[in-house]
């Protein structure tokens, strides 16, 4: 081989490591949060060099994590981010986040940091009342920061739903935890310290006990969040019998939306959550149908449109017979009023419907013997609103879409037969690394989201962990994971021992 093929091989291979360089730059940007916390725990420096300028979310997570730590000092320059930790002594802490992003994104590094101080800490964290142009925190699936802030909407899980987790698995590894949440702009979160992690065990497939959720309905009518209340329960009853939704609106100048959180809770510590964010509801749009079938017709047409035109009708001679007996009298005093303008000094062939309004009211169809007085009037049936398949139109249809939505996200997580959705398995992996090594931690996964995957190699980099995977197949046929570790044996260093 020449020297110049020497040369050309090492600038192929100069260019690759270049190009895996910036794919690692890239990847440290996008699990900003995960990169800190194991910072903390290893008590290393952190430098990132990023491809992008900074972010103003990126930005308010670093002094969130300064002002709640003690010694810990940062450098933010535009395309460069350098750490050095300090250490967690807990306290009283309120601040106010950027809105651009959902608060369990700087929720979620305290979670996983503050069992680890040497006393009980307590923050307040907000968003700005004011920010009613943005829905993105309103939102959100904890388990990847998204490359762009305007699709924040499928990424985060809402307050309720990690809050929920979080209180689970706090409580099992020993911890004083307490959530209080106006969703979704402001959190309170208290946490005791813990002086180690014991080993996590949850492998049985778990039975569901009961199923409580929260509909929030912004700047709706309460009644659109009980359409969307009924069709999700319509959908969980199927699942377990003890479900309860409740009925959230809180004031403000928001945009109409709607946000629904659901949590399935089973034995033995299991839980199932899901959660969904409608996209701002076009609250002029009509609930009906143009396809009304139920008519009112006369074979003098012309007589019947200058009724319809008296009464405030238009050119639409279709009249919805759900309106029963007060737009009847409308119509009939209508046509007796135009009837005695026209024809003073004639007799009018046609004749004011004498319809049996009692009748209409109970069965919705004229009877035998208004058929044989009035042989004009055509059989009415009763108009539904609905479509073929039983569901309504417009926005109380979407309403219900939104609940259902909901609904069967959740039944598809308990469906997988694990012991913990998929979005914040991550958390439970975290502290199985962490956890006491005098014996195994296992519990039982369906699949592995991409944030999972990437937090086991940062625990493998920083702790020297691997956690062995196996397969296995339950009764009713699916493949579930059946994940093993033996934990660091993590001691809380910052516990004051006198």
């Amino acid at each position: 081989m020449t020297g110049n093929n020497l040369i050309s091989d090492s600038d192929e291979s100069s260019d690759e490591l270049k190009d895996s360089t910036e794919d690692l730059e890239d990847i440290s940007r996008d699990y900003l949060r995960l990169s800190v916390v194991f910072s903390f725990l290893t008590n290393k420096p952190l430098q990132i060099q990023l491809v992008e300028p900074i972010r103003s979310y990126e930005v308010s997570l670093l002094k969130l994590v300064t002002k709640v730590t003690d010694g810990t000092r940062t450098e933010v320059d535009r395309n460069t981010i350098k750490l050095m930790p300090g250490r967690f002594i807990g306290g009283d802490f309120t601040f106010q986040c950027d809105n651009s992003i959902p608060l369990t994104y700087y929720l979620e590094p305290l979670v996983l940091l503050f069992p680890f101080s040497s006393n009980t800490t307590t923050i307040t964290l907000s968003h700005s009342i004011n920010n009613t142009n943005s829905n993105s925190t309103e939102t959100n699936n904890s388990n990847r920061s998204p490359a762009h802030v305007e699709d924040l909407n499928e990424y985060y899980s809402s307050l309720e739903c990690f809050s929920s987790v979080c209180t689970i698995i706090l409580q099992m590894i020993g911890s004083e935890v307490v959530f209080r949440y106006k969703e979704p702009y402001e959190v309170y979160f208290s946490c005791g310290p813990v002086k180690k992690v014991e080993p996590i065990i949850l492998w049985k497939s778990p039975k569901i006990k009961r199923i409580r959720g929260t509909v929030v309905a912004r700047n709706l009518q309460p009644s659109l969040g009980k359409n969307a209340i009924i069709a999700a329960k319509r959908v969980l009853d199927q699942v377990c019998d003890n479900t309860w939704i409740a009925l959230n609106t809180p004031p403000g100048k928001y945009k109409p939306t709607l946000i629904i959180s659901l949590i399935a809770e089973g034995t033995k510590n299991c839980i199932f959550t899901s959660n969904t964010l409608s996209n701002p509801l076009d609250i002029s749009s009509t609930t009906g149908s143009s396809k009304n079938t139920g008519t009112v017709t006369s074979n003098n047409t012309s007589n019947m449109n200058m009724n319809s035109d008296n009464s405030g009708g238009g050119d639409n001679v279709e009249k919805k017979v759900g309106m029963g007996r007060s737009l009847l009298k409308i119509l009939n005093l209508a046509k007796n009023t135009n009837n005695t303008d026209g024809d003073k000094n004639t007799e009018c062939d046609n004749k004011p419907l004498d319809l049996d309004l009692d009748s209409v009211n109970q069965t919705r169809q004229p009877n035998s013997e208004t058929l044989k007085q009035n042989p004009d009037v055509v059989q009415m049936v009763e108009v539904e609103e609905m479509d073929v398949d039983g569901k309504h139109y417009g926005i109380i249809g979407e309403c219900e879409r939104v609940g259902e939505k909901c609904a069967y996200r959740l039944c598809s997580e308990i469906a997988l037969d694990s012991v913990i959705d998929t979005t914040h398995q991550h958390l439970l992996l975290y502290f199985m690394a962490l956890s006491g090594d005098h014996q195994v931690s296992q519990i039982r996964l369906a699949k592995l989201n991409r944030y999972s995957v990437h937090l086991l190699r940062l625990i493998k980099i920083h702790l020297g962990i691997i956690f062995k995977f196996q397969e296995i197949q339950t009764e009713s046929g699916h493949n579930v994971l059946l994940v093993k570790c033996v934990g660091s044996n993590y001691q809380n260093i910052n516990l004051k021992s006198f």
